[in-house]
């Protein structure tokens, strides 16, 4: 795909990094042909695993510190250097949930934070599922592992139960994919 950018980067500094994140500043020359800058927040990739048993689906509900609260949402989380997207999917269910999976498709990459960031996730089906005493739950934050139908979980949202924006969005993905609208020439696009 050709850049086609009506931004003009200038320079670009990296004004804080940890192990995890970096914020990056750059001077450009706006559409509208003024200076500016723009701050971007540069996160290794992250994997999030829609887990189905039978007709429900496997989700968790973790303490979010930027929040200060409780959130439901599907077991998810970032891979460590020189991990493959599956082999970090494989791991972060089995921590999160203590659940193994014999089966995972890869339904596709997407990005959560466009305006601000370039962190690519990338979202699996997992199933066949096998629960296991693997999980690493308290460590991570989790306080409980939900299991809700496709309904349950549509009212969860509507009822504002589900207060992130990437459990609906991903949750649509997967189902559109396993529904068969999703084809893997569309995905490629």
């Amino acid at each position: 795909m050709k850049n086609n950018s009506p931004w003009k980067r200038l320079s670009s500094t990296v004004i804080f990094k940890n192990s995890w994140i970096q914020l990056r500043q750059d001077d450009v020359i706006t559409p509208a042909g003024r200076p500016g800058s723009y701050t971007l927040l540069e996160a290794k990739p992250f994997v999030i695993v829609v887990a189905i048993q039978g007709d429900e689906l496997v989700m968790i509900e973790q303490f979010r510190y930027p929040l200060d609260k409780n959130v439901i949402e599907f077991p998810a989380g970032g891979l460590e250097d020189g991990e493959t997207p599956l082999a970090a999917a494989q791991r972060e269910l089995l921590e999160e949930t203590g659940l193994l999976a014999q089966n995972w498709e890869y339904v596709g990459e997407f990005y959560e934070l466009v305006s601000i960031s370039t962190q690519k996730g990338h979202l699996f089906v997992a199933t066949d599922l096998a629960q296991t005493t693997g999980d690493d739950m308290k460590a991570e934050g989790i306080q409980k592992q939900l299991r809700v139908t496709t309904s349950q979980l549509e009212g969860m949202i509507r009822e504002g139960y589900i207060i992130d924006a990437l459990t609906p969005a991903v949750f649509l993905k997967a189902r559109l994919y396993l529904e068969g609208s999703i084809t893997l020439d569309q995905r490629k696009k």
